[in-house]
């Protein structure tokens, strides 16, 4: 009878114990995060961070499963002031740290293998990125408006991307990824391996004051001179064929030189622009033809 109520004892004491083991795991797990299954068996999904915390590190695991990716605003408009990731996670979704305003540092380590469009933009303070993880794939702009970003510090596996002068590219500097907010392009001359723009490239420096794209270039993208308000003549070189949407929105150009060879303008190219904007362009070209219909001035000439 001694030894029976000794094992009834035992049991109970381990049922108490793994209780509340399991009730103060469990409290911090929901306290600091909220998540959703990943796409695969026994992963997560960081969705949104609620703890008061300010300098986090992305946990390996929540409740035993992986946290292989950071949502779409999962960190958005938090008060975090620093934040490792790594460990499992492969991706950073888009807007994931948009408006942290105290946001300082950023590390990004391991796996992590993506980052979403927008992902720290916003971050008014953001004063150090280190990436060296094996990073393949970023959604430009990642940092756009983020005023004190001197550059990115990659290193380690990263070898698909390259930072000089605060301005990013691919590792055989043929795509241009963005400029970041600290970097000083007043004097900046493009490579001229550059053959393609990511979206708002060079968006919001206002130091510029000229720019001479490379020849190389078949389209420029939405935004690539937004906001770049000391920039008053923009020529665009001949072999270009596509202007996307606000190329130079914002921005201080008044007069733009198109060569024939553009034979796409998407609606709201110049959006915002056609009152203090003369299209240069020759006779018959598909940019004198948009000016027209839209109602911006147009000064024909012989050649560009």
């Amino acid at each position: 009878m001694k030894n029976a109520i000794k094992v009834i004892c035992f049991v109970i004491a381990v049922i108490i114990i793994g209780a509340s083991s399991a009730y103060v795991y469990l409290t911090w797990d929901v306290g600091e995060f909220e998540y959703s299954p990943g796409s695969q068996s026994g992963t997560v999904v960081i969705d949104s961070y609620i703890g008061k915390s300010v300098n986090i590190v992305i946990p390996r695991r929540l409740r035993g499963r992986k946290v292989v990716s950071i949502g779409e605003k999962a960190f958005s408009e938090t008060n975090i002031e620093s934040v490792k990731i790594g460990n499992n996670v492969k991706s950073i979704g888009k807007n994931a740290f948009v408006d942290c305003v105290k946001l300082k540092s950023v590390e990004i380590s391991d796996e992590v293998q993506s980052i979403g469009e927008m992902a720290f933009t916003g971050c008014s303070v953001l004063e150090s990125v280190k990436i060296t993880s094996p990073l393949k794939k970023l959604d430009s702009p990642v940092f756009a408006l983020d005023p004190m970003l001197p550059k990115i510090d990659f290193g380690g596996e990263t070898e698909s991307f390259v930072c000089e002068d605060g301005v990013i590219y691919n590792a055989d500097k043929t795509v241009l990824y963005e400029a970041v907010g600290k970097a000083d392009l007043s004097s900046y001359v493009i490579p001229s391996t550059v053959t393609e723009f990511k979206p708002y490239a060079l968006a919001h420096h206002t130091e510029i004051t000229s720019i001479e794209l490379p020849s190389g270039v078949k389209k420029l993208p939405s935004g690539i001179l937004n906001g770049c308000t000391g920039l008053k003549q923009l020529t665009i070189p001949d072999g270009v064929t596509t202007l996307g949407v606000g190329i130079v929105s914002g921005s201080g150009v008044t007069e733009i030189r198109i060569p024939a060879s553009v034979k796409s303008i998407v609606e709201g190219a110049f959006i915002n622009m056609e009152k203090q904007l003369t299209i240069v362009t020759v006779e018959n070209s598909w940019a004198a033809q948009y000016g027209k219909t839209n109602n911006i001035p147009v000064k024909i000439v012989d050649s560009l």
